[in-house]
């Protein structure tokens, strides 16, 4: 019956689905709990401004910041940021190709060139959205926080919007496979706020009262869900049968206790879809693909959150390093203006401390002089900051992103020493692009492609080339793959291809001995598998098709060639043969069979 709160029971209560909602949050939030000490400790020492664990936090420039006095970290995490944009997604070149199992298919020119442009208008989207000054904040919560979160929404001006959520904010869940599919957050919106978004027919009685009486900025706490949907059906119109469902509901928290219901917060339950027809439930939409993208620095195969990170690690080192400073400027301060002790028939206010100044005292009264003798050695205390600050930048690779900047020889690296150091940093964040590759880069491109397809789909039924040009049929039923070409990834290519330049230089020396040698390599996909690894453009290989009809033409040649320089040879041996009379007839004639 249309509004009508549909329940669920459990036991012996009753819950509307509103309720189920609150339950979901809070049992999400309560298996957050535990790592928010951690997270609230790293966020004070080195991103005070980033961490928000409740509505309040927003707008706030008064959280404290005297925790940070040495700002070795906060340094080294921009680097470390910058670096990993720098080195896995680039804004300044590709960073990913797209290509198709078959190669066959892939050296096909149609195909080579509508793969590339589809890659090309890939990004060229994430180019004109917000897309990389989002990855950078995501980047630095994996690296303090060990966890990131970011939401990629259709736009209509620039086809898709990034929004990277503040570590606290938000609480996550994971299917069977360890993929984040589902995630709730809570927002505190002004009542003005929540009407211009929702409508205020939505919003509650306390937030109608608080309009009405014209309180636009009273509180509201907004709780949103993004989750797989239940009722998903790819046969019904409709967001709310997309795979990927979403709700804003108004907590009822205040006042009135966690889950607590009301029969007016009811919704409608048809088939596990919500139909948004009662108070309570703000916004009910959908997704076509999961728009969580949850990057986990390192985390067990059951730990939703990151268990690790160079934040994390260095804590203990970041947290001593800011004692030690205020112990060294402690320690100065004593050592230039000391406690100081005196006879009591001087008064305090009566003697200067300033240099040059004179202060009579009377005869056999005493001095002042310090009160306790220092033994501050600035240099011991100094060299053990720099040691700390050492072992915080190693943290956060410091000395892998700045590799040349650290070397400090009067004589340029060498080209193997070059090579040496991309080996060592490919070692170092081969692993950590592999997770990246899996949690991040895979499922972004995978949505945002999706809705780039989308939109061309639409032109395309429309006759039309838009956004993409019409796709080869040799594609049709054809899935795609993405190979990743960032510096990372090419640096782990190098040296996996390491071994393969070796063997073809052992071959080499081989032919020369025995050229037979050469029957056991496969040359034409030794250099086609090169190339691929390198990520280099497919077109700078010629089809295979344009490379057979090459051979033959030089085949061609080269017997034409040979005929060439065999034709005075045989010419003379004929002439020879046809002077030379064998049996009354010349030789000549007699092979010819002339008698």
């Amino acid at each position: 019956m249309a509004g009508a709160a549909t329940t669920s029971e459990v036991g012996e209560k009753t819950y509307t689905t509103r309720v189920q909602l609150e339950h979901r949050h809070t049992d999400l939030m309560t298996q957050r709990s535990s790592y928010e000490a951690r997270w609230k400790t790293a966020g004070s020492y080195i991103l005070p401004m980033r961490p928000r664990f409740s509505g309040s936090d927003a707008n706030s420039g008064n959280k404290p910041r005297n925790r940070i006095v040495n700002s070795t970290a906060a340094l080294s995490l921009g680097i470390a940021r910058s670096g990993m944009l720098d080195n896995m997604a680039s804004p300044q070149r590709p960073w990913f190709e797209l290509a198709v199992q078959d190669a066959a298919i892939s050296s096909k020119p149609s195909v080579r060139d509508w793969l590339q442009g589809y890659r090309d208008g890939i990004l060229g989207v994430l180019d004109r959205s917000n897309f990389y000054n989002e990855l950078g904040t995501f980047f630095g919560d994996e690296l303090v926080f060990g966890t990131g979160c970011m939401l990629v929404f259709e736009d209509a001006d620039k086809l898709v919007r990034f929004e990277v959520l503040s570590i606290g904010s938000y609480a996550l869940g994971m299917n069977s496979k360890g993929r984040v599919t589902t995630l709730v957050r809570e927002l505190s919106m002004s009542a003005y706020a929540a009407a211009n978004e929702f409508g205020v027919d939505r919003l509650d009685g306390d937030t109608k009262e608080a309009l009405r009486a014209g309180r636009l900025s009273h509180s509201c706490v907004i709780r949103h869900i993004i989750e797989p949907n239940p009722a998903a059906d790819a046969d019904m119109l409709g967001s709310e049968y997309l795979p990927y469902r979403e709700v804003y509901w108004q907590s009822r928290d205040r006042g009135q206790g966690a889950g607590a219901d009301k029969p007016d917060w009811g919704v409608n339950l048809q088939n596990g879809a919500i139909d948004s027809t009662e108070d309570g439930i703000l916004r009910v939409g959908g997704y076509h693909e999961c728009p969580i993208i949850a990057g986990r620095w390192d985390r067990n195969v059951d730990d939703v959150y990151g268990t690790s990170c160079p934040g994390l690690m260095a804590l203990g080192d970041i947290k001593s390093l800011q004692a030690m400073e205020k112990d060294k400027a402690l320690g100065i301060e004593k050592s230039v203006d000391p406690p100081t002790q005196g006879p009591d028939t001087l008064d305090a206010r009566d003697v200067s401390m300033m240099p040059g100044e004179f202060t009579q005292v009377p005869a056999n009264s005493g001095k002042v002089e310090a009160l306790h003798a220092m033994q501050f050695n600035l240099a011991d205390v100094r060299e053990e900051i720099a040691t700390v600050e050492h072992r915080i930048r190693r943290a956060f690779m410091e000395d892998l992103f700045l590799m040349l900047a650290g070397d400090s020889r009067s004589t340029p690296p060498t080209a193997e020493e070059i090579r040496a150091r991309e080996r060592e940093r490919a070692q170092v964040l081969g692993p950590i692009m592999e997770r990246h590759s899996d949690d991040v880069f895979d499922p972004l491109i995978d949505r945002v492609s999706s809705v780039l397809m989308r939109m061309a789909t639409w032109d395309w039924q429309q006759g039309q080339e838009g956004l993409l040009p019409f796709p080869p049929e040799e594609l049709e039923d054809t899935e795609l793959r993405v190979q990743y070409v960032s510096e990372v990834a090419m640096a782990q290519r190098m040296v996996a291809l390491g071994s393969v330049e070796r063997l073809l230089m052992m071959g080499g020396q081989l032919a020369e001995i025995a050229p037979e040698t050469l029957d056991n390599l496969d040359l034409d996909w030794t250099l086609q598998n090169y190339a691929q690894t390198l990520g280099v453009d497919p077109q700078h290989l010629r089809p295979e098709e344009v490379v057979a009809g090459l051979r033959e033409q030089r085949q061609a040649m080269e017997r034409e060639m040979a005929e060439r320089e065999q034709a005075p040879g045989m010419a003379k041996a004929a002439r020879d043969l046809s002077e030379t009379e064998v049996g009354g007839a010349s030789a000549l004639d007699q092979l010819a069979g002339v008698t």
